[in-house]
């Protein structure tokens, strides 16, 4: 999920700025050189609307008292024209760059954005006027609601930088929100738009841009909504929970008609299932997903089978750039009420049938209980669980890594306990063991 934020909010910065570019800042030219003033160009457009995202992101970042490093190279890599320290030498402080702001703490640095403040205002009124003359002569298309989407898909993005989304984050106001506010406020102002209008009927040559990519940022969760789940769900841990790869990490397997779930946990290919998948059939094929995204199916040779423990070792082959799963290796660090997800492949091709277009499904839940015997442990999960999820991976939320592998459920469709038994001792007894 953090990944499909930070590819949001690249493609969010792109589009943005190539409407701003083909389209706001001409207009924004042209206006200014029809009342005499030659000296705007749409370079200085673009440099303040860097400033503006950088001036935000960096109030943002400080909301919680940290400036962290990953939020420093999100910021670096974000804004593609004027950088910050490129600014700060505008002003004499010569001696800033990106490396040097990481160790600056939050007094220091708070100290140096205060001395620019007033110079981003006016830069940042700039950028207000640009775009909302634009609007007035766009009726239409509600453009600031388009702005609107993309300003926040960058700002969750820096907020989902650092690995935690904290409460305070969440409600800090930032100088990009109050622009678009103020955009708004003078829209909404008839009088204003009108007499702007009456203006800008001699620019009919300024070409309407298409903002279809931008429109889409629709979906993207507000800011004041932007909520941690699937951002990072480690209870405290530094790294966050990356969906992305325990997605390309899990396996679709069809073994002869009979459809199930199973997870790679070795660069080699070794993938993980439940026997009663794969039990009793000549040939296993599996659809895996490689690191760039390339789907493919490989025949799968059948290594192990055990049927009291329920779980089947398979060899994929001649495969290179697999993703797979860390396991966790101790039972006892996994407590009752812990976090967990489960992916899989409920109800295989009856969802889809082209099982190179079927997509995995993230289900949520927690750890109901555990009982252990002989050594061995199951988990019972309070989670939803459907055929075809069998063999799928079970992991906590707080490590990301995989404490078992989906076996099936107690009880009535209506009123069932799943579970899952535990990788423990098989991690240490196997010689697959990383």
């Amino acid at each position: 999920m953090s990944q499909e934020i930070f590819e949001r909010a690249a493609i969010a910065y792109k589009n943005t700025t190539e409407f701003l570019e083909k389209a706001v800042f001409p207009f924004r030219k042209a206006f200014e050189e029809k009342h005499g003033n030659n000296e705007y160009s749409i370079e200085k457009g673009l440099n303040s609307f860097d400033i503006l995202i950088q001036y935000s992101l960096f109030e943002l970042a400080l909301a919680d008292g940290n400036l962290d490093p990953n939020e420093i190279a999100y910021m670096k890599d974000t804004c593609k024209y004027m950088s910050f320290p490129d600014f700060f030498r505008y002003y004499g402080i010569n001696d800033i760059t990106w490396d040097k702001l990481v160790g600056l703490g939050e007094t220091d640095l708070a100290e140096i954005l205060d001395k620019v403040l007033s110079d981003v205002v006016d830069i940042t009124k700039d950028f207000i006027n640009s775009f909302a003359l634009y609007d007035f002569m766009n009726e239409e298309k509600d453009y600031t609601r388009v702005l609107a989407n993309s300003i926040n898909a960058i700002c969750c993005g820096l907020l989902a930088a650092d690995g935690e989304v904290k409460d305070e984050e969440q409600k800090r106001k930032c100088l990009a929100l109050d622009a678009l506010e103020a955009i708004q406020t003078i829209i909404v102002d008839n009088n204003d738009r009108g007499r702007e209008r009456e203006e800008a009927d001699d620019f009919d040559d300024i070409k309407i841009p298409d903002t279809t990519e931008l429109e889409k940022q629709v979906k993207m969760p507000k800011l004041k909504d932007f909520y941690q789940e699937g951002v990072t769900a480690c209870n405290g841990s530094l790294e966050p929970i990356s969906y992305s790869s325990k997605e390309l990490g899990t396996v679709y397997i069809d073994a002869e008609g009979s459809t199930g779930t199973g997870f790679i946990i070795s660069p080699t290919g070794l993938c993980f299932t439940c026997c009663h998948v794969v039990e009793g059939t000549k040939e296993v094929f599996v659809r895996i997903e490689l690191k760039d995204g390339t789907r493919i199916t490989k025949k799968a040779e059948v290594l192990v089978t055990d049927k009291d423990d329920d779980y089947a070792l398979l060899q994929i082959k001649e495969v290179e750039n697999l993703s797979f799963f860390d396991l966790e290796d101790n039972y006892s660090d996994v407590k009752m009420g812990d976090d967990i997800a489960i992916f899989g492949f409920p109800f295989g091709q009856d969802l889809n049938p082209n099982p190179m277009e079927l997509e995995p499904t993230l289900t949520k839940g927690y750890v109901a209980t555990k009982n252990k015997a002989a050594g061995k442990v199951v988990y019972y999960l309070d989670a939803r669980s459907c055929p075809g999820n069998s063999g799928g991976p079970v992991f906590a939320l707080k490590s990301g890594k995989v404490i078992g592998y989906l076996c099936g459920s107690y009880g009535s469709d209506r009123a069932n306990l799943v579970y899952c038994r535990s990788l423990t001792q098989f991690y240490k007894e196997q010689s697959f063991k990383k």
